[in-house]
């Protein structure tokens, strides 16, 4: 087990483009921070830090969760395929007050957690098979973050920035509560601008619609 600090904990779930900002921006804001990563990336971090254009982040790093144990934050940065397989090995970063942050385009596992109306608590099979993800990860834990921003993998471990720095937060259980806020501020206290919303579904869902227009038009032409 790696040993613990009294600082706030959080680990990052996939070191890429996304996830290599969060761990940038909270270690800049005193955050301990670690990363699970696998392969080259695992291999290049241990080595030369996460390079983020011409700045070297030096972070602990492992694939696997077991040497971290529970963290006050997890931020989810993987493709969203890949939650279902992922989700029931996270388990052990999650504990009782770990607050879950999910990053990844498209519809979460806890969309309808919240959402009122006949719909609350609905599992949608096609995102949450056999309801794993939730099993794993209480959807009452979940923060969600909509991610508007550009940045590439330049190679294993080093990220190239584009255009864009804003995030918008949002609790789906209702108003951000003095953990959200801490993660909010840590968060601005790093880089990004930083957003927060009553209504984090509407916001995922205008993501995605986005996504859906672009994403055809950006296969095609490569």
């Amino acid at each position: 087990m790696i040993k613990r600090t009294e600082k706030k904990h959080a680990c990052v779930v996939g070191a890429g483009a996304v996830g290599a900002l969060f761990v940038q921006a909270l270690a800049k804001s005193g955050w301990e921070m670690t990363t699970l990563a696998r392969n080259e990336t695992l291999a290049s971090i241990r080595a030369q830090g996460l390079r983020i254009d011409n700045e070297r982040i030096d972070v602990i790093a492992t694939d696997d969760p077991r040497q971290i144990g529970p963290q006050d934050y997890v931020i989810l940065a993987l493709k969203a395929p890949a939650m279902p397989q992922a989700a029931p090995k996270l388990k052990p970063l999650i504990g009782p007050d770990t607050v879950i942050v999910s990053t990844m385009n498209g519809v979460p596992w806890w969309f309808f957690h919240g959402f009122g109306d006949g719909l609350a608590g609905t599992r949608l099979e096609s995102v949450d098979p056999s309801g794993a993800i939730a099993a794993a990860m209480p959807a009452s834990q979940a923060l969600g973050c909509v991610v508007h921003l550009s940045s590439v993998n330049a190679g294993p471990g080093v990220i190239q920035r584009g255009k864009g720095n804003r995030l918008i937060v949002g609790n789906p259980s209702g108003p951000l509560d003095d953990k959200a806020t801490a993660l909010v501020d840590a968060l601005k206290e790093g880089g990004f601008e930083v957003e927060t919303t009553a209504a984090i579904q509407q916001e995922i869902w205008a993501k995605l619609w986005g996504n859906m227009n672009m994403n055809p038009s950006s296969a095609l032409t490569g």
